[in-house]
């Protein structure tokens, strides 16, 4: 099996992002961006879609959204063409038909997040229109936090109800955690505070977790 390591940013000025994205330029295919709105989450990030136009040969760009309501600046999200997906929450909206919808009209993968407590069953209907699962391994808000184990169960519970769609997890991934997500059946990794905590060693990091995959 083949899972693949993605960097998670998560910043409060584009100026960060931008000095980010070409520490791992050419290290991944995929990089993640958190967009957060102080309301859906207790924390407040970069949120301008247009920077995002500035960026020569960028990879990838998939933007997460942890914010409320995303069908209201989703479009927004879609328009840049480095952006190829968008992961919301389940828990953030009731329009996620809207959702899909929207996405896929502009030719771009939607995701779909779910926070640590939130039940498979609540989302089971939209699995066969979602690019992937984000089983989120803590509560999302602030990066550097502990991965909760419980969420080993989730992952597994998700690979029956669907096998073949992509299982990604985001937070607390590091070379002691990634193993036991992997073995459970998660299928992508996004690395944020194990990844930046030193720079010099970024490369290092991203092989030593496609080692363990």
């Amino acid at each position: 099996m083949v899972v693949e390591i993605i960097p998670a940013i998560l910043e409060v000025s584009w100026e960060n992002i931008a000095c980010k994205l070409k520490l791992i330029q050419g290290l991944c295919a995929w990089v993640q961006i958190d967009v957060m709105d102080g309301v859906f989450v207790p924390n407040t990030t970069w949120g301008n879609f247009q920077d995002i136009n500035t960026v020569k040969s960028p990879p990838n760009i998939e933007i997460h959204l942890m914010i409320d309501r995303p069908e209201r600046t989703l479009l927004s999200w879609l328009v840049p063409r480095a952006v190829k997906r968008v992961i919301v929450h389940a828990e953030s909206t009731d329009l996620l038909e809207n959702v899909f919808a929207a996405g896929h009209s502009m030719h771009k993968q939607i995701g779909l997040a779910i926070n640590p407590k939130t039940p498979i069953e609540s989302i089971d209907r939209f699995l066969p229109q979602s690019a992937l699962v984000l089983v989120m391994g803590v509560e999302p808000g602030f990066s550097g936090q502990a991965f909760d184990v419980s969420v080993l169960k989730k992952i597994q519970q998700l690979q029956k109800f669907d096998a073949h769609i992509p299982i990604a997890v985001d937070g607390g991934v590091n070379e002691k955690t990634a193993p036991q997500m992997i073995a459970a059946g998660a299928t992508i990794l996004y690395v944020a505070s194990y990844l930046w905590q030193d720079e010099a060693k970024i490369a290092e990091k991203i092989n030593t977790l496609k080692k363990i995959t």
